[in-house]
């Protein structure tokens, strides 16, 4: 692929075998700050950080929302 999350080409290489995929409705879910919701910030997607352990953000990327649990993104969603 040549290229690794979170540079916002990595999202564009995976956007383009999706047809009509739309960063301003994707919603980017993960558990790492700086690769999974970095990214999707990076690709100008809202971002979700799943946190079950309660960690402080200490770093730069900022999540459209946290979770705690699956509970809470099946009520996000």
């Amino acid at each position: 692929m040549g290229t690794q999350k979170p540079a916002a080409d990595f999202y564009e290489k995976i956007a383009e075998q999706i047809a009509g995929f739309q960063f301003g409705q994707a919603l980017m879910i993960g558990d790492s700050l700086t690769a999974d919701i970095q990214g999707g910030n990076n690709a100008g997607m809202d971002t979700v950080w799943y946190n079950p352990t309660h960690m402080i953000n200490n770093s730069k990327a900022v999540p459209t929302y946290t979770i705690h649990s699956y509970q809470e993104l099946l009520d996000l969603l």
